[in-house]
């Protein structure tokens, strides 16, 4: 397997079929392959470029080792993005979570600590309080009671860690960066994705033929940002009932002010955890306008709205309200309790 593998991809430059990116990918995190043979994959992979059928047979093989202590059956949407856009932008997908489950949409936050970035969703979570560190049952029951739960990305895909240190040196995105958010543990069925590039962007929706999902959304922002921006038009693929809509959006569509990108910038988990207060206490600023414009978009993808500006309007309400705040600080005791 492993020498036919290799003769297609090294030598002919030919792309794998799903069952065979499945099987590699199942080796890579069996630890069945040395670490020159896991890189040398991954670089033929990314230099080929990775196809939709070889994309949608790694995410199979991650789901496939997740460890989830039973079978799940939630109705929640994620809102994790591929991250990697390098704009330094604060966490506005995890922000997005609390407003979101503040207007009653249960919400299983899949994430993972800083990689791109100086401040992942585990680390602000971290800084706000959150203990990340629990069993993976536990998490779960959090969506479960709460409407709320992070699914820590290193306990629920431990087979990965055969592969961090091939990726932490070869320092370049690879497969595994597009296939996180696709590998959601519970299998969810409504995704808010935001994507860090254009072109990806495409590709993901032919990925997305593969799985049986009721709605998703990839979403680019054309400044550069993984999510609905502020700062520029964002393209949307919105996938629904097996029909592929594109999209343009600006944010004066939905009467939101145009900001440049500086308006939105983070920087460390502590300093983040301070902007995130500061929304989730009902301060007006560019933050709270792309938390809430990206809120917006995953109550609609939730089924709560018919459209993203009714979203929006639920997610004001969420947050003017208190019941955002709420949602974090019930997430808070239900962890360290």
């Amino acid at each position: 397997m492993m020498q036919k593998i290799k003769e297609k991809l090294l030598e002919q430059c030919q792309s794998l079929t799903k069952k065979e990116a499945y099987e590699i990918a199942m080796m890579m995190m069996d630890g069945k392959l040395t670490d020159s043979q896991i890189a040398s994959i991954l670089t033929a992979l990314k230099i080929k470029g990775e196809t939709p059928e070889e994309i949608a047979g790694f995410v199979n093989a991650l789901k496939e080792k997740a460890d989830v202590p039973e079978e799940i059956n939630i109705d929640a949407i994620d809102t994790c993005g591929t991250g990697g856009d390098k704009k330094g932008t604060f966490n506005i997908s995890t922000i997005t979570a609390f407003v979101a489950a503040g207007a009653n949409v249960k919400v299983a936050k899949h994430g993972n600590k800083a990689i791109s970035s100086k401040s992942g969703s585990a680390d602000i979570l971290s800084e706000l309080g959150v203990n990340i560190n629990i069993s993976n049952k536990k998490a779960i029951d959090a969506i479960k009671e709460i409407g709320i739960g992070f699914l820590f990305a290193p306990h629920f895909h431990k087979a990965m860690k055969n592969v961090a240190n091939v990726r932490k040196e070869l320092g370049t995105k690879t497969i595994f960066n597009i296939i996180g958010p696709l590998a959601n543990p519970l299998n969810v069925k409504r995704q808010i994705i935001g994507v860090y590039d254009k072109k990806l962007v495409y590709k993901l929706a032919e990925v997305f033929k593969f799985f049986n999902i009721e709605h998703v959304m990839l979403v680019y922002g054309t400044c550069g940002i993984d999510e609905f921006s502020i700062c520029s038009d964002t393209i949307t693929i919105e996938i629904k009932n097996n029909e592929i809509i594109e999209k343009r959006y600006a944010p004066e569509d939905f009467g939101l002010t145009k900001y440049p990108l500086e308006a939105i910038l983070g920087k460390d988990a502590k300093y983040n955890a301070k902007i995130a207060m500061d929304i989730l206490n009902g301060e007006k600023s560019p933050y709270r306008d792309i938390v809430v414009y990206n809120s917006g978009a995953a109550i609609y993808i939730a089924g709560k709205t018919n459209s993203i500006k009714e979203g929006i309007n639920l997610a004001n309400e969420s947050i003017d309200s208190g019941n955002a705040l709420k949602k974090l600080q019930e997430l808070i005791h239900f962890t360290n309790n």
